[in-house]
């Protein structure tokens, strides 16, 4: 073999500096359009209102009653919560007391036990684990989920280790034919 058979690449100084310069510039130029792009999105971000507390509706605070002797289903109070307009009084009867509707508590331990992606089946659950005598709950979905789920929720417990223990009994009650229950933190 030859040693010509490479070639040797000169650079200047001058030329070395251009490259080096040139480098920077482009650099820059990418930073700046990384810049606005960025101002673009928080723009879009701050043009849809997302909520900073999601309110989660506590469906049962009462020991279960039978389903004949109930006055409102839990569909019509999570509606009429919805519409912001209280459902008048049955006229036949005496009105029963109703209890002032409270939302999910933050920094509680909660067990989630389903979701779902219609209202309908979620309502249903919670209303079936309200007649067995669990404290359940409905979480509307967050505006910002990739899946637009409803989550049923049982507790609003202060100690993890509460509502751990509150899942195992929940567990051997057989509440729904899907066992994996676990447990968020609200």
């Amino acid at each position: 073999m030859r040693n010509k058979d490479y070639r040797e690449l000169q650079i200047s100084s001058s030329q070395l500096v251009v490259i080096f310069l040139s480098i920077i510039v482009l650099g820059i130029v990418i930073f700046l359009l990384g810049v606005s792009v960025g101002k673009k999105h928080a723009q879009i971000a701050a043009k849809t209102q997302i909520p900073e507390k999601i309110t989660t509706e506590m469906v049962t605070e009462q020991k279960p009653q039978p389903a004949e002797a109930a006055e409102t289903s839990i569909t019509e109070e999570l509606v009429s919560h919805q519409d912001s307009k209280p459902s008048p009084p049955p006229e036949s009867k005496p009105a029963p007391k109703k209890q002032p509707t409270t939302t999910q508590e933050e920094n509680l331990y909660y067990i989630q036990i389903g979701a779902y992606q219609n209202q309908d089946g979620a309502l249903s659950l919670a209303e079936s684990i309200k007649q067995k005598g669990y404290p359940a709950l409905v979480q509307a979905p967050r505006p910002n989920a990739a899946k637009q789920l409803y989550q049923v929720r049982v507790g609003g417990y202060k100690t993890r280790d509460q509502a751990e223990s509150e899942k195992a009994r929940l567990i051997r009650a057989g509440l729904t034919k899907n066992k994996d229950y676990f447990i968020v933190r609200n």
